[in-house]
């Protein structure tokens, strides 16, 4: 549980890391610790992708961008991250360890040529003026997603073969709105976890809306496009309440609070952009299924233009084992994704911004009534840089209002 403080009073949270390599019969390992760094990105895309990636920009010795691009295909590092409250403590006092996990990198395999991917930093009087990006991946993350059971299923719940697939994960699955029963279902050899989902997805739609699978360090996550809260053992709470408020000259506010149930982060408007999807060409009103025999199922998603006009456009897809819930899930996910609200916010702890929360963003002070709503967590982008003795940490949400979005919270 993060430590998060329930007065009135925002935390403020930095951080420090380092990456060490982990090579085979080496004596003498990388230390690349939190003043070399540059930049941290660390990119969780919950549409797109099924787990974080990590992108370093640092700045080492020459020597060691070679030795790190040269055991790049069979070598790893350890990445840890720590983190502490600014008000109550420094980066020299006691730190809480929130990350150590070992990766597999990848960095341009260039380095021993000058090139741009390495150049020298005029700033830096020391060895250390070589800057490249260090790329990261989670090495558990990928070994979870390659743990695919096959065979055939005779007489089992599409819930019990999801939860075979995923019984070495710690899982927080939203409950199947769809749970028939399989039988003489096969399961192909597929090389991954995700498509393997994919392909029971297909085969029956989990949910009315889009599914979303992702393996992040606190847990599996498998849930539906609703934006209803899914709430893990242990944690108190489990919605997010974003308050947009008008600032002036540019201003910043930082940190957060708890209250009661929810957590509660003022924003400042100067630091979020509404796209209410007026100017979106790629939109479409009507979607046509053709199903396994050859019939035809419709749906309309009552997307309009900048002009208020129904768009047009229409989309055809294909239904395996017609099933017609993927034009539900398709449909939903269209007017889900009209209006969207990007969130810039500084120095809190992002950890608890996690998909299976509840969003609700307040911004009728700047934005009007209409926008104000349940939102769904589309990505997070956390981007850590050096200030004072630590990095901060500013999370760059991108946030969807869901089509038929309640306008208040209890």
């Amino acid at each position: 549980m993060p430590n998060i403080s329930t007065s009135n009073k925002n935390v403020i949270y930095k951080y420090t890391a380092e990456i060490l390599t982990n090579f085979e019969n080496d004596n003498n390992p990388i230390r690349i610790d939190f003043l070399r760094f540059r930049s941290i990105v660390v990119d969780y895309n919950y549409d797109k992708l099924n787990f974080p990636l990590f992108y370093c920009n640092v700045g080492i010795r020459r020597e060691d961008a070679i030795k790190l691009a040269e055991n790049q295909k069979n070598g790893t590092v350890i990445f840890t991250m720590w983190k502490y409250r600014e008000d109550i403590t420094s980066a020299s006092d006691m730190k809480i360890e929130v990350l150590r996990k070992e990766c597999i990198y990848f960095i341009p395999t260039d380095v021993s040529k000058e090139s741009d991917a390495i150049i020298v930093d005029e700033d830096k009087s020391d060895d250390y003026g070589y800057r490249t990006t260090i790329g990261l991946i989670v090495l558990d993350h990928t070994n979870k997603n390659e743990m695919v059971k096959h065979g055939v299923i005779n007489k089992g719940t599409m819930s019990s073969v999801l939860f075979y697939q995923l019984k070495d994960h710690q899982l927080i699955m939203e409950p199947l709105q769809h749970n028939p029963t399989l039988n003489g279902l096969m399961l192909p050899p597929l090389h991954t976890l995700s498509k393997m989902i994919g392909y029971l997805n297909n085969y029956s739609a989990f949910y009315d809306t889009m599914y979303k699978f992702f393996i992040s360090f606190e847990a599996t996550y498998l849930l539906s496009s609703s934006g209803k809260g899914v709430k893990k053992k242990g944690n108190r709470s489990n919605m997010v309440k974003f308050i947009i408020q008008k600032t002036y000259y540019e201003e910043s506010i930082e940190g957060m609070t708890e209250k009661d149930d929810m957590y509660e982060i003022p924003c400042s408007a100067s630091y979020c952009v509404l796209d209410d999807g007026s100017n979106n060409d790629k939109f479409f009103s009507g979607l046509e299924g053709i199903t396994s025999n050859g019939g035809k199922e419709e749906k309309e998603t009552g997307l309009r233009d900048k002009e208020s006009k129904l768009i047009k456009h229409s989309e055809t897809i294909r239904l395996p084992n017609n099933n017609t819930t993927l034009l539900d899930n398709i449909v939903s996910e269209a007017a889900n994704s009209a209006v969207v609200m990007t969130i810039t916010k500084n120095k809190i702890d992002s950890t608890i911004l996690t998909p299976n929360k509840q969003y609700y963003i307040d911004c009728t002070e700047v934005y009007g009534e209409q926008f104000t709503g349940t939102y769904l967590l589309s990505s997070k982008k956390e981007m850590y840089v050096p200030e004072g003795e630590g990095l901060a940490m500013s999370v760059i949400l991108r946030m969807k209002k869901l089509a038929n979005s309640e306008k208040t919270t209890s």
